[in-house]
C-alpha cells in the first residue's frame, strides 16, 4: 500500500511485495467535510467509494503499476480543482461533485466513454422502400402542450445501464428511443440488446458503426429496420470492458422486428416548440457535447458551457421546471453513480433553442409482437454481409422449419 504526506508517494512493501491499497480509516466526507479533498486520504476514500484499484502490485505496465496509481492521483487532483472552480460559480444551477471519472484524465474520459460519430446528413443510407425520414409533419409549436413530461415516471423507459469503458452511447441511445416508443404504443415495456447492435451491426456499415469505438444512432436504427433486435434478455450486455464480441445474433431471442420500425423523423432541435411537441408524444434519441464539466454533474439543473461538438447520445425523456429554472429531462447510460441516479436535468430556455442539443430522432412504431414473439418467417435475414444465393437458401430454410436463424 502507500503511505505519504501531501503529495509525496511511497510505496509500502511488505515481505519484499509491493501490496494493494488497503485503508482501515474512516472515510472523509466526499463533499469536502472531513479529510481534505485533494489529499491522499480522499483519493484512498474515493477509490474504495467507486471500486478502483489503482495498486502498486505491479513494477511497470498501465495496470496496477505505480505509475498509474500517480497519473491517477494527479488526475483526481486536477479534476477536484475543476469541481470546486464550477460549484463557486453562482450562475451555475448544478453541482459538481465525484463520479467514476474523477481520477481520469479528459483525454482518456473521452477516448473511453464517449461514443457518438456524427455524418455529414442525417439520413438513411439505404432506406427501406417504404420508410419515410425528414421533419415529423405533425410536429410543430403548439400551446397546448402539459407543463411537464416525464417518461421515466410514467413507465416508459428502462433501468438506467452503465455502457462502461465501452464507446457504446449511440446503441443505448437507440435502444431508449425504440423501447420508449413501443412502451407507449403497446403498453409493454421490453429492453432491447444494445450488445446486438455492438457486435453485429458494424458488418454492414462498417464506416458508421464502430462497436465500442463508437456509432451513429441513425444508422442503427437503419440497421434495425432490415433486422430487428434480440431481447436484452437473450443477448445481454457484456461489452462493460471496452472490447466488443462475436455476433451471436442466431441464439438470441427476437423481441423487435424490423417491420415494426415504419419511420424515423428528425427533429429540429432549432425549434423549442417542435422538441417540445415531440418529447410530449415519446422519447428521443438525442446528441450532445458531453464536455469537461458535464461529466462532474451530480444534481440540479445543468447550465454549464455551450456545446460546440457533438461526441455523445443520450435519450431525452421529458422536461419540466424547478424553483424557476426550466430543464430538458435526459436519460445517460453512466450508471446510476453519475447524475441524479443516472439522469441529468438540462436548462431549457422558454422559445429558445438548446444550445446542449445537436440531433434528435423520433422512430416511429407499430403495434408490433410481444416481447419474445419468434415470427414464422422473417422480413429480412438476421445476418451480416451474406451474398444473395446464401441469403436466399437461408429464407428457404427459415420458411420450411418455421424457425430464426
Amino acid at each position: 500500500m502507500y503511505s505519504g504526506i501531501g503529495e509525496t508517494l511511497q510505496p509500502v512493501v511488505e515481505n519484499g511485495n509491493a501490496t494493494s491499497i488497503t485503508t482501515t480509516t474512516a472515510h472523509p466526507d466526499l463533499n469536502g467535510e472531513g479529510a481534505k479533498l485533494g489529499s491522499l486520504e480522499s483519493f484512498y476514500a474515493y477509490m474504495i467509494r467507486f471500486g478502483k484499484n489503482h495498486s502498486a502490485s505491479s513494477a511497470a505496465g498501465l495496470n496496477g503499476s505505480e505509475s498509474e496509481f500517480e497519473q491517477r492521483f494527479e488526475a483526481f487532483k486536477a479534476n477536484i480543482q475543476a469541481i470546486e472552480e464550477i460549484n463557486m460559480n453562482r450562475e451555475y444551477t448544478f453541482k459538481a461533485g465525484l463520479t467514476n471519472f474523477a481520477d481520469m484524465t479528459h483525454e482518456d474520459f473521452q477516448g473511453k466513454f464517449l461514443g457518438y460519430i456524427p455524418r455529414a446528413d442525417n439520413k438513411f443510407l439505404s432506406p427501406r422502400s417504404d420508410i419515410q425520414q425528414g421533419v415529423h409533419p405533425a410536429l410543430s409549436e403548439t400551446s397546448s402542450l402539459p407543463t411537464s413530461v416525464d417518461w421515466n415516471a410514467a413507465g416508459a423507459v428502462t433501468p438506467v445501464r452503465d455502457q462502461g469503458e465501452c464507446g457504446s452511447c449511440w446503441a443505448f441511445s437507440t435502444t431508449g428511443a425504440l423501447e420508449g416508443a413501443r412502451q407507449i404504443k403497446t403498453g409493454i415495456l421490453a429492453s432491447l440488446s444494445q450488445q446486438e447492435l455492438v457486435d453485429c451491426s458494424g458488418f454492414e456499415y462498417p464506416n458508421y458503426l464502430h462497436g465500442c469505438k463508437g456509432g451513429d444512432p441513425v444508422v442503427a436504427f437503419e440497421w434495425i429496420s432490415q433486422h430487428g433486435l434480440d431481447s436484452d434478455e437473450s443477448y445481454g450486455y457484456v461489452s462493460a470492458n471496452g472490447v466488443s464480441t462475436a455476433c451471436t445474433a442466431s441464439s438470441g431471442v427476437l423481441a423487435m422486428t424490423g417491420a415494426e420500425l415504419t419511420n424515423v423523423w428528425s427533429v429540429d432541435t432549432a425549434s423549442y416548440g417542435t422538441m417540445m411537441s415531440a418529447v410530449a408524444a415519446q422519447p428521443l434519441s438525442i446528441t450532445i457535447d458531453a464536455d469537461a464539466t458535464f461529466k462532474h454533474y451530480i444534481s440540479g439543473v445543468y447550465n454549464g458551457p455551450c456545446g460546440w461538438k457533438q461526441n455523445h447520445a443520450v435519450l431525452l425523456v421529458g422536461y419540466g421546471s424547478d424553483a424557476g429554472n426550466d430543464y430538458w429531462l435526459v436519460k445517460n447510460s453512466w450508471g446510476t453513480n453519475w447524475g441524479e441516479q443516472g439522469f441529468v436535468r438540462m436548462k431549457r430556455e422558454t422559445g429558445m433553442s438548446s444550445c446542449y442539443f445537436f440531433g434528435a430522432f423520433y422512430p416511429e412504431v407499430t403495434a408490433g409482437a410481444a416481447p419474445g414473439f419468434i415470427p414464422d418467417t422473417s422480413s429480412s435475414i438476421h445476418a451480416c454481409n451474406l451474398p444473395g444465393f446464401w441469403v436466399t437458401l437461408l429464407l428457404l430454410i427459415q420458411f420450411l422449419f418455421k424457425k430464426r436463424w
